[in-house]
């Protein structure tokens, strides 16, 4: 994969079960009005395989690069047409993430139902969400006239697809973004992390429900934005000390001890550079007020996924965090360089 930082412009988005591409309409607006060229999947449901040359007819038209996205049962499909060679990467919206060899209903195995979402299923062996219990199943936090816009407009699929294996899942080659709704009625909330975590897919949690990329569409495309961002240059090797300076490495593998946070701030030099949260921190005592307003706000632990050089002394490292903070878990890349064997710059963001 080139390792190019230049931007993608192109995202294909891809409905899941139960739904047509219509709900994507926000997503759409906002991206469209970023500058993004985006194309909607229209998946007939009617197999696995249908669904996928679906797809895959909408990517043979993109004209570069692309960021594929999927939500719900849009998941596995994205994980078997990510295979093109147009897309560079993909992104999960309160998805299923098979692995090779895998179905989509074996996904389920081992973790909590979900009675909340209710199937009916006809003679034919296609599926309609229950309409008594559509709102809650699939869309609690959307407005009274979306949730009933959605149950009247639902598709319904064969359920076969859910018995149907991936071939080769795209996310063993590709990058990878998930977002997971907190309040998601069809998915057991571990079952989406433990799929997106063995993905090794940069994870946003946010309040919503399943139909996050309806309610939520601002947060949606601000990671689809992100992907499109960071696809190309995100073929990271695996987490390696011997890759790094050695100050790096103490910092990133010690800056979440509190008993450490004095000899972490005699790593930056005199006048380095933070930038964390969008706020910028220059010189000793503002770095110092920094790690002690950090390490006091929240308590949580890291997690290094990654690096990769970034040029002449700087590298760009990429850790998950989990902790007490709201959300829970958050990808962060660092951004890093170092003279003199102390940290000058150094820059963290989603």
């Amino acid at each position: 994969m080139s390792t190019t930082a230049d931007a993608i412009t192109n995202v294909v988005l891809v409905h899941g079960a139960f739904a047509d591409g219509s709900g994507w309409r926000g997503v759409y607006e906002n991206l469209t009005a970023r500058g993004y060229r985006v194309t909607i999947v229209q998946n007939p449901l009617t197999s696995f395989a249908d669904d996928v040359a679906a797809t895959t007819r909408v990517l043979d038209q993109q004209d570069g690069p692309t960021i594929l996205v999927g939500h719900s049962w849009g998941g596995t499909v994205i994980t078997e047409a990510g295979n093109h060679e147009k897309v560079a990467g993909l992104v999960y919206v309160a998805a299923l993430i098979p692995d090779s060899g895998e179905t989509s209903g074996q996904q389920y195995e081992g973790f909590a139902p979900t009675p909340k979402f209710v199937i009916d299923i006809g003679d034919d062996g296609y599926g309609f969400l229950n309409r008594d219990a559509f709102a809650v199943a699939f869309a609690a936090d959307a407005s009274e006239a979306d949730a009933a816009f959605l149950r009247d407009a639902q598709v319904p699929v064969n359920m076969g697809v859910f018995g149907e294996a991936v071939s080769i899942a795209a996310w063993h080659e590709k990058p990878s973004w998930a977002i997971i709704a907190t309040e998601d009625n069809a998915f057991d909330q571990a079952m989406l992390h433990h799929m997106a975590e063995r993905a090794g897919a940069r994870i946003t949690t946010t309040p919503g429900s399943h139909a996050v990329y309806l309610t939520q569409a601002g947060v949606v495309s601000d990671v689809i934005a992100t992907a499109a961002r960071d696809a190309l240059a995100t073929a990271y090797a695996p987490y390696d000390p011997e890759l790094l300076p050695p100050v790096v490495v103490r910092y990133l593998e010690e800056h979440d001890d509190p008993a450490q946070r004095e000899e972490i701030a005699e790593l930056f030099a005199p006048e380095a550079r933070v930038v964390d949260e969008g706020i910028e921190y220059t010189g000793a005592d503002a770095i110092r007020g920094w790690l002690d307003k950090t390490g006091s706000a929240y308590t949580y632990t890291t997690t290094l996924l990654g690096q990769t050089a970034a040029g002449e002394g700087r590298w760009t490292v990429w850790g998950r965090l989990e902790g007490d903070f709201p959300g829970g878990i958050v990808d962060l890349r660092y951004q890093v360089a170092v003279e003199d064997d102390r940290i000058a710059d150094l820059v963290i963001a989603p």
